[in-house]
């Protein structure tokens, strides 16, 4: 167990150094850390469907932090993560950049829950969870005006994306949406939806790394 361990601790900052990401010792281990919890409570509950240890690594630990090569997350002091399922990317960002207050919210009460207490056993304190629905937040404390950045992975196309994002972000402020790659169909649709609720399409990056491939539509609120 030790060895495998370390084997993915050497692996995971091999990766994060080619994606020029700074990671401490501390960081990384409470990244290991975290996907233990979620792969011990997901026999309980169903958090995620990849059970396999390096497989976990790839597709939720590496995958969150390809967030944090764009300007909007590193100019960012409040998050919020819409559908942050198993806390993903909400808490692998948490944890290597703890100068950010990062929300995450979910619709399942159980996920949620169980978030939590990863958080707790973590000893995170720039994490918040609440419990909700993307497009009826009431959002208070830093969050109170909307996040600086609100990031959502994977949950819904563009335009329904749009209706549970955009409300959340605080003008001037930016909504990161993760992608698979040939979106543009999907977003051409959803441009009257995202202008309708304050919005404005920025640019739609690829950010595919290795065998990880995704894009991230990007919109300002105006």
């Amino acid at each position: 167990m030790k060895n495998r361990f370390l084997n993915h601790l050497e692996y995971m900052h091999q990766r994060a150094d080619e994606l020029g990401i700074t990671m401490t010792e501390e960081q990384g281990d409470k990244l290991l850390q975290y996907m233990y919890f979620v792969l011990h409570w997901n026999q309980k509950v169903n958090l995620t469907a990849i059970t396999d240890e390096k497989e976990f690594l790839d597709k939720h630990i590496i995958d969150s932090l390809i967030i944090a090569r764009l300007e909007e997350f590193k100019n960012a002091h409040t998050v919020i993560d819409i559908g942050t399922g198993g806390g993903f990317p909400g808490i692998p960002l948490s944890i290597i950049d703890p100068d950010k207050e990062f929300l995450l919210v979910d619709s399942l009460l159980k996920r949620v829950n169980i978030v939590q207490r990863g958080v707790s056993h973590l000893a995170l304190k720039n994490v918040v969870l609440l419990h909700g629905r993307g497009e009826s937040l009431k959002l208070e404390g830093a969050f109170k005006s909307g996040g600086d950045l609100v990031i959502a992975r994977a949950v819904a196309n563009m335009t329904k994306l749009s209706g549970y994002t955009l409300p959340n972000v605080k003008k001037g402020g930016y909504l990161i949406a993760f992608k698979g790659p040939n979106v543009e169909k999907e977003v051409k649709e959803a441009l009257p939806k995202i202008k309708k609720l304050g919005g404005k399409l920025i640019r739609i990056d690829d950010l595919s790394f290795g065998e990880l491939k995704h894009t991230a539509v990007i919109c300002s609120k105006i």
